[in-house]
């Protein structure tokens, strides 16, 4: 059955405002374009959900709140196919989809998938869930295209009227956030040295040379302990790296702090689209420097056959899910720059076929290809023999499904994940044959600078 809908304008304060007013409510959530563009128009935010969907390995537990946070009821289910049980839950929350309505979220769920979710034995105790959504029946949007905000809701359990009234009551009165501190210091605690990761790239050479592969994503992490709370460190992330898609999630004692360039997919009216990064320059410390970095980008044949190979696998993901002939490549080799770095993008675009649902099309896509290699498959064995730990959520996809059918997912890169007193992020470079190992190790930091930055760290670990 399909819920009816509330939408509000709302004389909205800037996003960081809204947040600070937050301070308080558990599960909070912020997928932050505070780069807005094309890719990043929409913020979305909100607060205290009412149901919760977790996964580790075959089993998953849900989870229903009551309207003051505490839970009301739960259920494990052990042996399952998360992807199937993750369909179902996703089913039960819908609402009708108005192309007229202006915003793209109207309530649904949010959080993330990570990289090893419906693939195996799980994530280690200890470590995130596989898989952490939360649904929200409120939520604040911001069109910075259009310079509009609203307040939404949908009455899944309240009248939508409610839903829309409790939100806006939390974020009335919001004032500019303070400036942010300065870290606190902090020293970086690396998987790999230098050495090892060098010798890391030579043995994925050697599968290449061999014929397993023909490119592989080779990421390493960086741990500290920290002294501050993730809000204020989320907060200082996105303005030394502002992204199309960040993100702030809230998920138990762990969050995620993203400043992700890349959104992954998006699904609207019956389209699929993708957008893989492959190619990168680190900006230059000049504006002549620059203009150079990022020539040489666009002129590097390894760099191009690199984002090439990944948008014809893509093309391959997206044929097994969309109507015969609908699948196509919208722009290959367009340049985007960054705070810290430029990077080559594509886009590849089909029309799903009736009937695939939410199962079959996390199934046919995940893991993304930008982050894993070409072939996937064999990419992703390589991968688990040669990176010392697990990915995690590092890697995975975060982002709604909105209950009007409307689903927008980043890749979680340039990504800090915080739990407790202790954070930690992975880098990764896409390694081929001809790739340099000491340049590629390089090429790590410079998608590193901006988290070793915000976490206070004054220098990579030698």
């Amino acid at each position: 059955m399909e819920a009816p809908v509330s939408l509000v304008a709302w004389n909205a304060p800037a996003p960081e405002a809204a947040f600070a007013r937050l301070q308080g409510r558990d599960g909070v959530f912020w997928l932050d374009s505070s780069l807005p563009s094309a890719a990043g128009r929409f913020s979305i935010m909100g607060g205290r959900p009412f149901f919760l969907f977790r996964a580790r390995g075959r089993r998953c537990e849900t989870v229903w709140r009551e309207d003051g946070g505490r839970p009301s009821g739960s259920a494990t289910r052990s042996g399952v196919d998360p992807l199937a049980e993750l369909e179902d839950a996703l089913a039960a929350y819908r609402v009708s989809n108005d192309a007229r309505r202006p915003v793209p979220f109207c309530g649904g769920a949010v959080g993330y998938l990570g990289y090893e979710f419906g693939r195996g034995a799980g994530a280690p105790a200890g470590e995130a869930w596989d898989a952490h959504l939360a649904w929200y029946d409120a939520a604040a949007v911001w069109d910075h295209r259009e310079n509009r905000a609203w307040l939404v809701g949908v009455a899944w359990r309240r009248p939508a009227e409610e839903a829309v009234a409790e939100l806006a009551g939390w974020l009335a009165g919001a004032e500019p956030a303070p400036p942010v501190p300065p870290p606190p210091p902090a020293r970086l605690r690396a998987d790999l040295t230098r050495p090892q990761y060098v010798a890391a790239v030579a043995g994925v050479r050697e599968r290449i040379a061999a014929g397993e592969i023909y490119q592989m994503n080779l990421a390493q992490r960086f741990t500290c302990t920290v002294a501050e709370s993730p809000r204020q460190l989320y907060r200082r992330l996105r303005a030394l790296n502002p992204a199309p898609m960040g993100a702030y999630l809230e998920a138990g004692d762990w969050a995620v702090l993203s400043s992700s360039p890349e959104r992954f997919l998006s699904v609207a009216d019956g389209r699929i689209r993708t957008f893989p990064i492959k190619g990168t320059r680190p900006r230059g410390r000049t504006p002549a420097e620059d203009a150079a970095l990022q020539a040489e980008l666009l002129a590097s044949e390894k760099e191009r056959a690199e984002l090439l190979m990944i948008v014809d696998l893509l093309r391959n993901d997206l044929g097994r899910i969309c109507r015969f002939g609908s699948v196509g490549v919208r722009r290959l080799h367009d340049l985007e720059s960054f705070a810290t770095v430029h990077h080559l993008v594509g886009e590849v675009e089909g029309e799903l076929r009736p009937g695939v649902g939410a199962a079959d099309l996390l199934r046919a896509v995940l893991p993304g290809g930008s982050i894993t290699g070409a072939p996937k498959i064999r990419a992703m064995q390589v991968i688990a023999e040669t990176e010392p730990v697990p990915r995690g959520i590092f890697s995975g996809v975060l982002g709604y499904w909105s209950g009007c059918g409307r689903i927008d997912l980043s890749i979680a890169i340039r990504t800090i994940v915080w739990h407790r007193a202790e954070a930690s992020f992975h880098v990764g470079a896409g390694i081929v044959w001809d790739s340099d190992a000491e340049l590629e190790y390089e090429e790590t930091l410079a998608k590193g600078r901006a988290l070793r930055a915000a976490l206070g760290a004054e220098e990579w670990p030698s």
